[in-house]
């Protein structure tokens, strides 16, 4: 077990919307530099986001039980029950699904996310995230109507307070539209 106390290691700020939210109530409260630094944790690619009703320490202490209902309680013991494929997938109490992997950091041994294609998680690109937050900290914290959005305000947005390059076509502009009503409406 490692010095925190858990054998698991979660991003919570990519991997549990209830934990973004609560960053987000943050951000819209802090200088825009110290809240784009933050969103470099979110990565560059896609990931999978949990939108069920555990929260992140119940989700570390369902893991956390299995895990050691398993006899692991180590890095050695978790390869071992991980086996050939590296993975493993979990069911938790509200039945959404988990995979867990050996962490390549040190402390604790398995790391943790959320399983593709199921109804708790949502499949989102770390550029659109970013961008929807960008949008709602640029309008104060609230999420503008979509038709006063359009795609040279969004790519002012990405460019200036993002960091990120223009959207190349409207249907990135859509799906970017599509997770600021998600953040909004959940």
């Amino acid at each position: 077990m490692s010095e925190s106390g858990t054998l698991v290691k979660l991003n919570a700020l990519k991997h549990q919307l209830g934990f973004l939210h609560f960053r987000m109530e943050c951000w819209f409260t802090m200088d825009w530099n110290l809240v784009r630094e933050e969103m470099l944790e979110l990565g560059e690619n896609q990931f999978d986001l949990y939108t069920g009703i555990l929260d992140v320490g119940q989700i570390m202490g369902e893991i956390d039980s299995q895990l050691i209902n398993h006899g692991i309680h180590d890095r050695e013991s978790l390869k071992v029950w991980l086996g050939r494929s590296g993975y493993r997938i979990v069911h938790l109490s509200d039945s959404s699904k988990w995979v867990i992997r050996e962490s390549d950091a040190s402390g604790n041994p398995a790391h943790l996310h959320p399983a593709r294609n199921q109804p708790m998680a949502l499949r989102i690109k770390s550029a659109h995230l970013r961008t929807a937050v960008a949008i709602m900290y640029h309008f104060r914290g609230s999420c503008p109507a979509p038709d006063t959005l359009n795609t040279t305000m969004i790519n002012h947005i990405r460019k200036n307070l993002a960091g990120l390059s223009p959207v190349r076509s409207i249907r990135d502009c859509q799906r970017i539209l599509q997770v600021l009503k998600f953040l909004q409406n959940d």
